[in-house]
């Protein structure tokens, strides 16, 4: 199973939380920043990251890579999503000519929580994992708004100076009122 590697998660979501959840990184994160999804049934991470372009709309890059999949899934993966009507770019190795990884482009607009939860739902049972499953969404920095699901972090000692921090700034704020 592979790890994630941003620090700040929420564990726990349902699909109608990882929505959110992808609304408002299509809405918030700056061009380059990435959330990572590990779909827990199937064991596989799925960074996606936000690309913002002068001329055309703003694009939600889904990478699912053979580092976390097998090779022979990957390409199940991609009949999928290419019979669905997916943007999907195929990468492949350079010695072997072998397929190394497939990006899908979404649209970073108000589509985003469909197409994004739809793509997930056909790596999640493509390989073989029934669905709705357990789904961790992770970020790079904490998100400033009130996000679903159970809040943790890499560390467990960050949580607790997280838990502290947020009750300090709550008993500063009652003090000021």
């Amino acid at each position: 199973m592979d790890t994630l590697c941003l620090p700040v998660r929420y564990e726990c979501l349902s699909e109608a939380e990882v929505q959110e959840h992808l609304r408002h990184s299509a809405n918030n994160l700056q061009h380059g920043d990435r959330i990572e999804i590990l779909l827990c049934g199937a064991g596989v991470i799925v960074p996606i990251v936000k690309h913002v372009y002068q001329t055309s709309t703003a694009t939600f890059d889904v990478l699912i890579r053979s580092g976390s999949i097998e090779r022979e899934q990957l390409a199940k993966i991609h009949d999928s999503l290419a019979s669905e009507s997916y943007n999907v770019r195929v990468y492949y190795t350079t010695k072997r000519k072998l397929l190394k990884r497939l990006v899908v482009r979404l649209p970073a607009d108000g589509t985003i929580a469909v197409t994004g939860l739809n793509v997930l739902r056909i790596i999640n049972t493509t390989l073989g994992f029934g669905w709705p499953t357990t789904i961790i969404v992770s970020y790079g920095m904490l998100q400033p708004a009130e996000m679903a699901g159970k809040l943790s972090f890499r560390r467990s000692a960050r949580t607790r100076g997280y838990e502290l921090g947020f009750a300090l700034g709550k008993f500063v704020k009652k003090l000021l009122d």
